[in-house]
């Protein structure tokens, strides 16, 4: 997931996939210092890993879960009592530092509380209701300070659909039957909130899930009757897997390109040929559709597609099937879902990469080596110098999303030769 960090890099979608499956684990602790039922924080669980497993689907980088597992880890400590409290105040001041966005919940339950005398039991009342507003505008505030201007909301619309759902579902409940649980029950809807503000959208969405995975097993054990049958638990959880995996990935165009997809080229053009390419098909990703003519900025630097989910042909280089590297840029994503290159990263040797050309011809394409590079290391020569066969370059942007530049910090290449 791409996510804004003060302490170093956001790790590759493995390794943040596995963070995010530690954190279920520390959840399930954390379920079990409230003294659960197994069947209810079994119950928790399922609804947090699905959520994780949506999210993993319909991010470009997958998820970052390095601060959701700081998280729950540090509200296992704040549950075992007063002695762990302050260590498990170091962990969440950690997980805020790694995804900003946390301290939008973290500051929305501190205010709640102070107004509910859960916080600051021995101050006068005025002084806690100073207290909770002033907690409500840090968080406003944090919000304002990760908000990316003239970008819409990166997460897709089923995500934000989902989710809106759960929060309306779970936390209305437990806000109306179960007053002692409405602190939690804000920060989550705080948190779920954030993915409707471009810049801490993608950051909130597992923290969001871990929450409501808790607030679900809290209700769960709380209403059993209602909402621990054996049937119905196992029918929420078939309807959530199912929604993931049934998440269209089909973009929705975006006014403005939002990014460029790749490093500088040659400055020299040669005059566009008379054959062109106009369309691709890669079966390994379900890709088929028309392509437009790109053209590179005065920097030299290949522009984007306009339409995200449009791929374009750089039509100063080589047609596909002539001798030579031709070259085929797309977007990732868009500030509206994913785009037509989203799923780049998964192609493998041997697959399958097919351009239909202007003069009938279908030039015929079989993937050599996919690669990650940073920008700043993007190996032009290789890329776009001279080969002694038919090659093709599939070109995207990768890597961490960066805030302040407003672009991916790498590319991923694939390289294929005619067969």
């Amino acid at each position: 997931m791409v996510s804004t960090s003060l302490l170093g890099t956001p790790p590759p979608w493995p390794l943040g996939l596995v963070t995010a499956v530690l954190a279920g684990v520390a959840l399930w602790s954390v379920t079990a210092r409230l003294r659960l039922r197994p069947e209810s924080r079994a119950a928790s669980t399922a609804v947090y890993a699905c959520c994780a497993l949506l999210t993993e689907l319909t991010t470009p980088d997958g998820v970052d879960g390095r601060a959701t597992l700081l998280l729950a880890a540090g509200g296992m400590f704040a549950v075992a009592g007063t002695r762990r409290g302050a260590f498990g105040a170091l962990v969440c001041t950690a997980a805020v530092a790694l995804a900003p966005v946390v301290g939008v919940g973290v500051l929305v339950l501190l205010g709640v509380m102070a107004l509910r005398k859960d916080l600051l039991i021995r101050f006068p009342a005025p002084l806690r209701r100073i207290a909770g507003v002033t907690a409500f505008a840090a968080a406003a505030a944090v919000v304002v300070l990760l908000a990316r201007p003239q970008d819409g909301p990166a997460v897709p619309l089923g995500v934000l659909v989902l989710l809106g759902v759960c929060v309306l579902l779970i936390g209305g409940v437990a806000w109306a039957r179960l007053p002692w649980l409405r602190p939690p029950v804000a920060a989550v809807v705080a948190l779920a909130a954030c993915q409707f503000v471009p810049g801490p959208d993608l950051d909130a969405v597992l923290p969001a899930a871990a929450g409501l995975a808790v607030l679900a097993a809290v209700l769960t054990e709380e209403h059993h009757v209602l909402l621990a049958r054996p049937v119905l638990v196992g029918a929420v959880m078939v309807g959530v897997v199912a929604t993931a995996l049934l998440v269209p990935a089909v973009p929705l165009p975006a006014a403005t390109p939002p990014h460029h997809v790749a490093e500088v080229v040659p400055a020299a053009a040669p005059e566009p040929p008379r054959v062109t390419a106009v369309s691709i098909a890669i079966p390994r990703m379900e890709l088929s559709g028309s392509l437009d003519v790109l053209g590179v900025a005065d920097d030299g630097e290949l522009l984007a597609p306009d339409d995200p989910a449009r791929a374009g042909w750089y039509a100063g280089g080589v047609v596909p099937g002539d001798v030579g590297p031709a070259i085929v840029g797309g977007h990732v994503d868009s500030r509206r879902g994913p785009g037509v290159f989203f799923a780049l990263r998964s192609l493998r040797p041997d697959d399958v990469v097919e351009i239909t050309r202007s003069d009938g011809r279908v030039a015929r394409f079989s993937v050599t080596s996919v690669a990650q590079v940073a920008k700043e290391q993007f190996p032009t020569a290789a890329v776009y110098g001279p080969t002694p066969r038919p090659e093709l370059r599939l070109i995207t942007c990768g890597g961490r999303f960066d805030r302040g530049a407003r672009s991916y910090t790498d590319n991923v290449v694939v390289e294929a030769v005619a067969t």
